[in-house]
């Protein structure tokens, strides 16, 4: 069901289950004292939520201050503790006087994406855009998460060693000038309770700030938080199961750790969002006949970079991982992306596109079933092709025709094994597998 007209973000007439999963955070001994409050906080966002509707309006004003009196309250008592650093207890006071002063949500969006460095605890209570196809507008929601020391030492490595890989991946394609445009702080946390929008369906697993925070100044200082816990439960319950149930081919390693694999792989995925080369920004969304459109495309670049990123050997060294771990994973997140419907939003369009090139080019097989038979070997080639095809007919394309043409190649419109695979996921091949989470 969608309000004053946004758009769905799962295709309309499909069952969609949620299943209840243990967020298990690892809560450091200094914070675990201020669990209740935060837990608190996040309810006073449900409560908000329950309010609030999709234009940002509240049914009950009052009932909308009150909530917000009591948040700021509970924001003030955390940013007191001795265990909240300086840094973010300022600007969690300066949250709290958003609530009740209508202070400027501007600035402190600001300050919070400007500290690159890891927090004990991290705490965001006001307005955030999870998900932009529900509604253009910021909602009122809770995030508290705190640091998970393991993420951030990955992180350390990939960041020490991402402009060698970048260089690797343009070499080995042949690509000349293959660059980023700039590389942004990734803060990697467990989530230890969500409230107000951010606790609707989907969750999300990661923030960019201070775009979520409705600050979309391209020269704005910024910063992704990936809440670790998360991002692998869903992997768990949701991407791992579709994969066992649509993949034929190599399956992760017992003694891989799954989450370092993802967290490499979205790190990739990150910093590729800003690749260019000589000659790119031609074409830009609005020449296309669909400017959304671009937006999908613009994931699959960063998808496939990414991709050949976590398939370096530094890389792979940095998560203890193979090819093979690599591969099955980016896999089994490919169907879960492709699941929610390419025709629908970005994400989901960019991982069918990436799915019928790798199709339609041999490097994978479909069968009749409609399951993928895959290899290591092969998923790498094909994203080395797509990366090559990208390239010249998207990041630097001559014009809008050569986008347009390659978006028409890899329409989810048009007949082929990709498609079949997307409408066995949602008539019944993954019907036990659920569509999304809540946090137990």
């Amino acid at each position: 069901m969608t309000e004053l007209g946004s758009p769905v973000l799962w295709p309309a007439g499909d069952t969609h289950t949620v299943e209840y999963a243990e967020l298990s955070p690892n809560v450091p001994e200094e914070i675990a004292p201020l669990v209740p409050k935060l837990r608190r906080l996040a309810q006073l966002g449900d409560a908000m939520n329950g309010l609030q509707a999709a234009d940002g309006s509240a049914a009950d004003e009052e009932a909308a201050r009150g909530i917000a009196a009591a948040s700021a309250k509970l924001l003030n008592e955390i940013a007191a503790a001795d265990e909240v650093t300086p840094e973010a207890a300022e600007t969690m006071r300066l949250r709290a006087d958003a609530l009740v002063n209508g202070t400027s949500r501007e600035a402190v969006a600001r300050r919070e994406a400007a500290h690159p460095d890891p927090q004990p605890l991290t705490v965001i209570c006001g307005p955030m855009g999870t998900w932009r196809p529900k509604t253009r507008t910021p909602l009122h929601s809770v995030i508290a998460a705190t640091r998970h020391e393991k993420g951030d030492r990955l992180i350390s490595k990939t960041d020490a060693g991402a402009k060698a890989a970048l260089s690797a991946v343009g070499e080995r394609l042949g690509l000349e000038g293959l660059d980023v445009r700039g590389m942004y702080p990734m803060q990697i946390c467990d989530l230890i309770a969500c409230g107000g929008e951010a606790n609707t369906f989907p969750k999300h697993f990661a923030y960019f700030l201070p775009e979520d925070e409705d600050i979309s100044d391209p020269d704005a200082e910024k910063k992704t938080i990936l809440f670790r816990n998360a991002y692998a439960l869903r992997y768990e319950k949701i991407g791992r199961r579709l994969g066992e149930a649509m993949l034929v081919g190599p399956r992760p390693s017992d003694g891989v750790d799954a989450a370092e694999v993802l967290v490499m792989w979205l790190r990739g995925h990150d910093i590729a969002h800003a690749v260019t080369l000589p000659g790119a920004g031609k074409v830009k969304p609005e020449d296309l006949k669909e400017p959304e459109a671009y937006y999908a495309l613009d994931e699959a670049i960063a998808d496939t970079f990414g991709g050949l990123m976590s398939m370096t050997p530094e890389w792979l060294e940095a998560a203890d991982a193979t090819r093979e771990d690599v591969a099955a994973i980016v896999m089994a997140e490919m169907l879960q992306y492709v699941r929610r419907g390419p025709w629908l939003w970005g994400d989901a369009g960019a991982a069918f596109i990436e799915l019928s090139f790798l199709e339609q080019g041999g490097y994978v097989t479909v069968d009749e079933d409609a399951r993928i038979h895959f290899d290591a070997d092969g998923v790498q080639a094909g994203l080395e092709a797509l990366a090559k095809a990208l390239a010249a007919e998207v990041i630097a394309a001559p014009d809008a025709a050569s986008v347009e043409s390659f978006l028409e190649r890899h329409s989810w419109e048009r007949e082929s094994g990709a498609r079949r695979v997307v409408d066995a996921l949602r008539n019944g091949a993954a019907g036990n597998v659920p569509t999304a989470l809540a946090y137990a």
